[in-house]
């Protein structure tokens, strides 16, 4: 199979089941695709360059990584380690408290369930000039791209290690 970084994870798995193994032991992070209900979940949603993102690892290593099992590099382009993206386009410093909601989803992720649905909800209920925070153990990088498409602001912050605020 011939693959480039937009390739989703979820087709290196169904196209090679050896694929998990060999993604999990690029970084640790990735260790909750071993739960079949969080691959199945995740796997979907995330490119190899969303990935690299999220573990903050070059997106050569998913290629390295997958070369052995038979998955070719199309276009294959050098780049840097993939830092996860700490942005902030959203300034919520003037913003009153009571307008800000927090939703800790690492606790529903860790047992399996997916966060998405509960998350569009909260969206649902914003009022024009509402934040949600979503609090994650990873930089969400797929809920920002389709928050983004609906024309939502967002900014990302990693206060302590492996908790991200978006």
């Amino acid at each position: 199979m011939k693959i480039t970084a937009q390739t989703k994870i979820s087709e290196l798995i169904k196209q090679n089941p050896a694929a998990l193994e060999a993604i999990v032991s690029i970084n640790k992070h990735f260790e909750k695709l071993r739960n079949p209900i969080l691959r199945k979940i995740m796997a979907s949603r995330v490119s190899i360059a969303d990935a690299a993102k999220i573990g903050g690892c070059k997106v050569e290593a998913f290629y390295e990584k997958l070369a052995p099992l038979g998955f070719e590099t199309v276009n294959q382009v050098e780049s840097q380690k993939a830092e996860p993206v700490i942005t902030y386009k959203l300034d919520i410093s003037s913003i009153p408290p009571e307008r800000i909601k927090e939703l800790d989803v690492r606790a529903g992720i860790a047992s399996g369930a997916d966060p998405f649905l509960t998350i569009m909800k909260e969206i649902d209920l914003l009022k024009s000039g509402d934040v949600l925070i979503v609090i994650n153990s990873f930089e969400p990088v797929p809920l920002i791209r389709i928050l983004e498409k609906k024309g939502y602001d967002f900014r990302t912050e990693k206060p302590v290690p492996n908790e991200y605020h978006t």
